[in-house]
């Protein structure tokens, strides 16, 4: 990384833009002990000429960390979803979840009475009563095989908040399942204090929740019509997201201030 850097800067006159994926110094870096490799990650972003960042806490972060160069906010992941979009699905407030089930240790403790489908790699022995292993599938198969009505967003071993490394870190990042979800035309459940839970509600796409173990009396209260509205809202931003619209608004946006 150092040296492509030094390399752009002494034998080119391009401008430097780095779109930021991960920040392990909020993730896998975070708490005492990483002060070394926290400043020469900064160091690094701070070398470019501009940055494209998740999302307002992400960037807010960074900036009282003494980054000082210009940046914008993605505000989600664009998705290549290549799958039409799901159409018409029974209303049943079911629910699928998509990730690296190894670290979804929550979903051992997720007795739900609505129906949940899990799909991932690295499955636990044991799971409650209504959820149901449905396989793992590679990103551009996956979206074929959800038909339920909502996906959930949720990392930790806890069902009550997002804690540990990966729990903590949806406080910053963009999880790619969001736009998985939203570019299959499925409204997102997500924890209220995700950094993108400001993009799921102000777009209403979805709802915000503290503690899963609430998650039941929530559905129940749910109209066909309101979560009609939310899966029209759902294909709308999908839409934008196939067609890498957040991207390419983010590069356009920061192109103008370098």
């Amino acid at each position: 990384m150092k040296k492509i850097i030094t390399s752009i800067k002494k034998y080119t006159n391009a401008k430097l833009i780095m779109l930021v994926h991960d920040v392990e110094a909020l993730r896998l870096h975070s708490g005492s002990g990483h002060e070394q490799e926290t400043k020469a990650e900064l160091e690094r972003l701070n070398s470019a000429d501009g940055l494209i960042v998740l999302n307002t806490k992400m960037k807010k972060w960074l900036t009282d960390k003494g980054i000082t160069i210009p940046m914008v906010d993605l505000q989600v992941w664009d998705y290549d979803n290549l799958q039409p979009f799901q159409e018409n699905p029974k209303f049943d407030n079911s629910i699928c979840f998509a990730g690296n089930l190894g670290k979804s240790v929550f979903l051992k403790n997720l007795n739900l009475r609505h129906n949940l489908s899990i799909f991932g790699s690295n499955q636990l022995e044991s799971y409650p009563e209504n959820t149901k292993y449905e396989g793992a599938f590679s990103p551009d198969e996956l979206p074929k095989h959800i038909c339920q009505n909502w996906g959930l967003v949720w990392d930790g071993p806890k069902i009550d908040t997002c804690d540990g490394a990966y729990g903590s870190y949806l406080r910053y990042n963009n999880p790619h399942k969001v736009s998985l979800y939203l570019s299959t035309g499925v409204p997102v459940i997500i924890w209220k204090d995700a950094a993108i839970a400001d993009f799921i509600s102000k777009n209403n796409l979805g709802i915000l929740v503290s503690d899963l173990s609430e998650l039941d009396n929530i559905l129940d209260k749910i109209t066909e019509a309101e979560y009609a509205e939310f899966k029209k809202n759902a294909v709308s931003i999908g839409l934008k997201m196939r067609n890498g619209f957040f991207l390419n608004t983010a590069l356009n946006n920061l192109l103008k201030t370098i």
